[in-house]
């Protein structure tokens, strides 16, 4: 039963997913826990993968280019 809860957590609730589009400026904002996340981006028919790393006590603005 511990487990099964705290497998629950973990990819229930202290999982991020989420898409979107970017504004008129190109940004997309999201909120989510510290850690690291594998961000898809793409546009034009490309798409890169990048990973990120949300800090605790940064600014954490990233930027991805598609080319």
């Amino acid at each position: 039963p511990a487990w099964n809860r705290l497998k629950g957590l973990i990819w229930d609730e202290w999982t991020t997913e989420m898409s979107g589009e970017t504004d008129a400026d190109g940004m997309f904002k999201f909120r989510g826990f510290y850690g690291r996340y594998n961000v898809e981006t793409e546009s034009g028919g490309k798409s890169v993968v990048s990973d990120i790393h949300v800090n605790k006590g940064s600014g954490n603005r990233f930027w991805m280019c598609v080319r």
